[in-house]
């Protein structure tokens, strides 16, 4: 999961922000003189009064250790609030893989997790190796993903079945592995994958096309 945290400003919520930035507005904020300050989270406080350097400090160490939604505050002697920021995860770019719209969001979420992750295709005409079906590859409505370790290829593939219903995972196909929502992992009967390969409900049949 990516982080990154918003900045309370006059006219609202401001970023999301990499916690550098957010180390650097709250530095700008956090005046000398001002102390000692006390660092809250959820409105409660967390520690006792602080110097500047030791406020900001716990502050970047809280950020580091904090979960989605936490909001921190930084207050000054008098118990005005200096400073505001609350984690968020940030959000996913989603990626043309020149498939249809659910090969897009899968390749990109797995990017995202596991930026080694290779793009094998998404769209191309073929039919399944040995048989005269056409692969969900013919509609765009599939797409495969390559590693330089079989054992993170798993990985991936465990990481999708995880996440079946985000995606309306069909199939996910990794060595001689075989997933379905009616089977789950069984054995895989046609060619060895030595890559991950998914595709998407519903399956679509007929001329070659990316489908929706």
């Amino acid at each position: 999961m990516s982080r990154e945290w918003m900045i309370l400003n006059r006219s609202g919520w401001g970023g999301p922000y990499e916690l550098a930035k957010v180390d650097y507005a709250a530095a700008a904020r956090l005046h000398q003189g001002d102390g000692p300050f006390q660092r809250k989270r959820n409105r409660r406080n967390a520690g006792g009064p602080k110097k500047r350097v030791e406020a900001l400090a716990s502050l970047h160490d809280a950020l580091k250790r904090g979960d989605i939604g936490n909001v921190f505050s930084i207050h000054d002697r008098k118990d005005d609030e200096v400073f505001r920021v609350r984690e968020v995860e940030a959000a996913v770019k989603v990626i043309d893989t020149n498939g249809n719209d659910k090969a897009d969001l899968c390749w990109s979420e797995v990017k995202a997790q596991f930026p080694n992750v290779t793009f094998l295709g998404s769209y191309v005409c073929k039919t399944i190796v040995g048989t005269n079906t056409r692969s969900q590859h013919s509609y765009g409505n599939a797409v495969d993903f390559g590693s330089s370790t079989m054992a993170q290829l798993h990985t991936i593939a465990d990481w999708i079945v995880a996440h079946h219903t985000e995606y309306d995972i069909q199939t996910v196909i990794v060595d001689r592995q075989v997933w379905t929502p009616a089977e789950h992992w069984h054995t895989y009967t046609g060619e060895r994958h030595y890559h991950v390969h998914a595709d998407f409900i519903p399956s679509y049949s007929g001329p070659c096309g990316v489908k929706p």
